[in-house]
């Protein structure tokens, strides 16, 4: 997840376990070195998110009391409500960062934090990618990024 104001986290719904607080550490991008322990105070996940499917993965966790910004740990730069500028744009470059899986199986995690950049890309272009036998379902409230080989898990 990404802290996205004063005690705030924006994460993926399908991340969380259905009826636990999530644990949220934060302050370095090297677990190794240690992280702070932030307490969850209530989950918000979106009343429309439903498994297996992506749409409407988002969800924010109320943390129990508000964090001491310093040199790794603050919030994301997020724009204000009813600025201008609303979607990127096609071309663009993101970047991506995660503790992800690094391996199908699902037992290989990182101790440092990684990151990836991913073009922002036509809607169509995600509908006509070819993933195997799963079909995702893509919709207008999604965001169409990435690369062959470039992902934030695997």
């Amino acid at each position: 997840g990404a802290l996205v104001g004063d005690g705030w986290v924006l994460t993926a719904a399908h991340v969380l376990q259905p009826g636990t607080l999530p644990t949220v550490q934060g302050g370095t991008t090297d677990r190794s070195k240690g992280m702070e322990d932030l307490r969850v105070r209530k989950v918000f996940v979106h009343p429309e998110y439903r498994r297996p499917e992506f749409d409407n993965d988002i969800a924010l966790l109320q943390l129990a009391k508000r964090p001491r910004f310093r040199e790794g740990l603050s919030p994301l730069c997020m724009p204000r409500a009813g600025e201008v500028g609303g979607e990127p744009a096609i071309g663009k470059v993101g970047l991506v960062a995660g503790w992800g899986l690094t391996e199908k199986s699902g037992i290989y995690t990182v101790s440092k934090l990684r990151y990836v950049k991913v073009p922002v890309l036509d809607m169509e272009r995600c509908r006509r990618a070819g993933y195997g036998n799963w079909r995702p379902k893509f919709t207008e409230n999604m965001l169409c990024a990435g690369e062959a080989g470039k992902d934030s898990c695997q």
